[in-house]
C-alpha cells in the first residue's frame, strides 16, 4: 500500500477543519496539477485566493531496512473457512516508514493568513491522530498514525508565484508522520493442529519386563 492512502487521509482532516466554502484546499496531486497545468488550460488565469495546498515531499524515509518478523511474517487475522472449505487468513507485513509534508496557506492579506495559521497549529497539536483505511479484499482494516509538528513556522510571501500575481501573503507548515508503514496485506492458506490426538497409556502391572532387560547404574 502506497503513502497515497496518508495523502487522502490528511486532506479529509484539513478539509473538516476549514468550514468556510470560499476557501480551496488541494491534496498532493491536485496541487503538483494546480501550479503545472493552471497556465496552460486556463490561459493565464490567477489562482484565486484564500488557497491552502498540501505538498508531500517526494523524498520518504526508510526506517527500518533490515528483515523483522514483521517484514515478512507480520500480523494475521482469525482464520475463516472459504466456500472451498479451506481455512484462510489475512496477513500483513509492514516496513515503517516517514513521510514529510508542507502545507501552505495562501491568502491576500496577513491578519487572514495567520488566522488560518494558529488555527491549523493547535489542530495539529491538540488532535494529531490520523486514521487510514487499507484497502484490501473488502477487510475494513483501519491503521492509526499521528501528524507531528516541526515548530518552525515560516512566512515565505517573498517568494513569488507566477499564479499569485500581485501583493499576497504565504505562510508554510511543515508536518511529518514517523510512525507511517508500507503494508503488504496477502491472503494465506492457513494450518491446522490437530487438537484430536489419542494418547493411550498402560498400567504398569500390564508391561512385561525382564530383570535382564534392566541395567542399574552405580
Amino acid at each position: 500500500m502506497s503513502a497515497t492512502l496518508y495523502d487522502k487521509a490528511f486532506l479529509t482532516k484539513l478539509q473538516k477543519w476549514v468550514r468556510d466554502p470560499n476557501i480551496k484546499i488541494t491534496g498532493p496531486n491536485e496541487t503538483k496539477r494546480l501550479f503545472a497545468y493552471n497556465a496552460d488550460i486556463n490561459n493565464d488565469k490567477p489562482l484565486e485566493l484564500p488557497l491552502i495546498t498540501l505538498r508531500r515531499d517526494p523524498t520518504i524515509q526508510l526506517l527500518n531496512v533490515s528483515k523483522k518478523p514483521t517484514t515478512f511474517d507480520g500480523y494475521r487475522d482469525i482464520a475463516e473457512t472459504g466456500m472451498d472449505g479451506i481455512d484462510r487468513v489475512n496477513q500483513i507485513n509492514m516496513v515503517p516508514i516517514q513521510i514529510n509534508y508542507q502545507i501552505d496557506i495562501y491568502t491576500r492579506y496577513e491578519e487572514e493568513a495567520e488566522e488560518y495559521l494558529r488555527d491549523f497549529v493547535f489542530n495539529l497539536i491538540n488532535y494529531p491522530k490520523l486514521e487510514i483505511e487499507i484497502p484490501y479484499n473488502n477487510s475494513k482494516r483501519t491503521a492509526v498514525c499521528n501528524l507531528r509538528l516541526n515548530p518552525e513556522l515560516q512566512d515565505n510571501s517573498d517568494i513569488p508565484e507566477r499564479l499569485v500575481p500581485g501583493q499576497f501573503t504565504r505562510k508554510t507548515i511543515h508536518v511529518y508522520i514517523d510512525d507511517a508503514h508500507y503494508y503488504n496485506y496477502r491472503t494465506k492458506e492457513a494450518w491446522k493442529i490437530d487438537n484430536n490426538i489419542q494418547v493411550e497409556t498402560k498400567l504398569s502391572t500390564d508391561l512385561d519386563v525382564k530383570i535382564k532387560d534392566v541395567k542399574l547404574r552405580r
